[in-house]
């Protein structure tokens, strides 16, 4: 079986193969974690100090927590198991 080539087009089952597996910003560790897993890799930013991927923001507010335990309820509820 050959190497996972994806991208996320939107819901949870909507992934497109042959498009790379992209993200904006990762650590050069879970880049090294992702690169043998898939045929092609794009990071747009993978800094030489990783502390957060809000750091490859201009603006990453941090969520409420009720607004968080909110989302993570109603993922489950669409998709139990």
């Amino acid at each position: 079986m050959g190497k996972l080539s994806c991208r996320w087009t939107g819901g949870w089952s909507r992934w497109r193969e042959a498009d790379p597996a992209t993200v904006p910003v990762a650590s050069r560790e879970a880049s090294e974690l992702i690169e043998p897993l898939v045929d092609d890799w794009v990071a747009l930013w993978v800094p030489e100090m990783f502390r957060a991927v809000g750091e490859g923001y201009a603006d990453f507010p941090q969520p409420p927590d009720a607004e968080v335990v909110r989302l993570l309820a109603a993922a489950r509820a669409d998709h139990p198991g």
